[in-house]
Protein backbone atom coordinates (compact mmCIF):
# COMPACT_ATOMS: atom_id res chain seq x y z
CA UNK A 1 0.00 0.00 0.00
CA UNK A 2 2.84 2.41 0.79
CA UNK A 3 3.92 2.01 -2.46
CA UNK A 4 0.35 3.05 -4.12
CA UNK A 5 0.47 5.81 -1.81
CA UNK A 6 4.00 7.05 -3.30
CA UNK A 7 2.45 6.92 -6.70
CA UNK A 8 -0.36 8.62 -6.09
CA UNK A 9 1.84 11.45 -4.33
CA UNK A 10 4.05 11.07 -7.25
CA UNK A 11 1.45 11.65 -10.07
CA UNK A 12 0.03 14.56 -7.48
CA UNK A 13 3.37 16.63 -7.74
CA UNK A 14 3.51 15.86 -11.49
CA UNK A 15 0.42 17.35 -12.34
CA UNK A 16 0.86 20.37 -10.20
CA UNK A 17 4.03 20.93 -11.94
CA UNK A 18 2.93 20.73 -15.12
CA UNK A 19 -0.55 23.24 -14.37
CA UNK A 20 2.33 25.64 -13.14
CA UNK A 21 4.53 25.47 -16.25
CA UNK A 22 1.63 25.88 -18.67
CA UNK A 23 0.32 28.77 -16.98
CA UNK A 24 3.16 30.37 -17.11
CA UNK A 25 3.99 30.25 -20.28
CA UNK A 26 0.87 32.53 -21.17
CA UNK A 27 2.25 35.48 -18.78
CA UNK A 28 3.71 36.80 -22.08
CA UNK A 29 3.63 40.59 -23.97
CA UNK A 30 1.41 39.14 -26.65
CA UNK A 31 -0.58 37.66 -24.48
CA UNK A 32 -0.96 40.78 -22.49
CA UNK A 33 -1.58 43.12 -25.56
CA UNK A 34 -4.50 40.63 -25.98
CA UNK A 35 -6.21 41.41 -23.07
CA UNK A 36 -8.07 44.46 -23.85
CA UNK A 37 -10.58 46.99 -21.90
CA UNK A 38 -14.34 45.71 -21.64
CA UNK A 39 -13.48 41.85 -21.61
CA UNK A 40 -15.06 39.48 -18.83
CA UNK A 41 -12.94 37.20 -16.15
CA UNK A 42 -14.06 34.61 -18.41
CA UNK A 43 -12.37 35.88 -21.87
CA UNK A 44 -9.14 36.87 -20.23
CA UNK A 45 -8.87 33.52 -18.30
CA UNK A 46 -9.14 31.88 -21.75
CA UNK A 47 -5.98 34.00 -22.40
CA UNK A 48 -4.00 33.63 -19.88
CA UNK A 49 -5.29 30.79 -18.00
CA UNK A 50 -6.72 30.80 -13.99
CA UNK A 51 -5.24 33.92 -12.11
CA UNK A 52 -5.37 34.50 -8.85
CA UNK A 53 -7.63 36.97 -7.23
CA UNK A 54 -5.26 39.64 -4.95
CA UNK A 55 -8.61 41.84 -3.58
CA UNK A 56 -12.15 42.30 -4.55
CA UNK A 57 -15.02 44.61 -3.05
CA UNK A 58 -18.77 45.56 -3.99
CA UNK A 59 -20.27 48.74 -3.02
CA UNK A 60 -23.86 49.47 -2.79
CA UNK A 61 -24.70 53.24 -5.00
CA UNK A 62 -27.64 54.61 -3.59
CA UNK A 63 -29.80 55.94 -6.44
CA UNK A 64 -32.84 58.18 -6.04
CA UNK A 65 -36.39 57.19 -6.68
CA UNK A 66 -37.82 56.39 -9.97
CA UNK A 67 -41.40 57.50 -10.31
CA UNK A 68 -43.74 54.19 -11.02
CA UNK A 69 -47.05 54.64 -13.13
CA UNK A 70 -48.99 53.98 -10.43
CA UNK A 71 -47.96 57.35 -8.79
CA UNK A 72 -45.84 55.04 -6.18
CA UNK A 73 -41.96 55.74 -6.20
CA UNK A 74 -39.60 53.04 -5.75
CA UNK A 75 -35.55 52.85 -5.57
CA UNK A 76 -33.39 51.08 -8.03
CA UNK A 77 -31.03 49.63 -6.23
CA UNK A 78 -27.09 49.56 -7.69
CA UNK A 79 -23.80 48.49 -6.76
CA UNK A 80 -20.40 48.36 -8.27
CA UNK A 81 -17.77 45.21 -7.85
CA UNK A 82 -14.08 45.30 -8.02
CA UNK A 83 -11.80 42.86 -8.20
CA UNK A 84 -7.73 42.44 -8.91
CA UNK A 85 -6.45 39.40 -10.12
CA UNK A 86 -2.91 38.58 -11.08
CA UNK A 87 -0.79 36.35 -13.67
CA UNK A 88 2.72 35.81 -12.53
CA UNK A 89 5.84 33.87 -13.86
CA UNK A 90 9.45 34.40 -12.32
CA UNK A 91 9.49 37.66 -11.89
CA UNK A 92 7.03 38.42 -14.67
CA UNK A 93 3.80 39.63 -13.53
CA UNK A 94 0.54 40.69 -15.86
CA UNK A 95 -2.47 42.34 -13.37
CA UNK A 96 -6.10 42.62 -14.45
CA UNK A 97 -8.50 45.10 -12.51
CA UNK A 98 -11.90 44.46 -13.37
CA UNK A 99 -15.06 46.52 -12.29
CA UNK A 100 -18.86 44.59 -12.79
CA UNK A 101 -16.58 41.92 -13.97
CA UNK A 102 -15.41 43.97 -17.03
CA UNK A 103 -11.58 44.78 -17.84
CA UNK A 104 -11.37 48.26 -16.48
CA UNK A 105 -7.38 48.25 -16.70
CA UNK A 106 -4.43 46.02 -16.61
CA UNK A 107 -0.63 46.56 -16.07
CA UNK A 108 2.64 44.35 -16.61
CA UNK A 109 6.08 43.85 -15.03
CA UNK A 110 8.68 42.77 -16.70
CA UNK A 111 7.71 41.39 -20.16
Amino acid sequence: MKIESRRKSAWIVLFAVCCAVACAGKVTRENYDKVSTGMSPKEVEAILGPGTEQASSSVAIPTPPVAMPSGMSAAVPASVSGKVMTWQSGGKMITVTFVNDKVAAKAQVGL
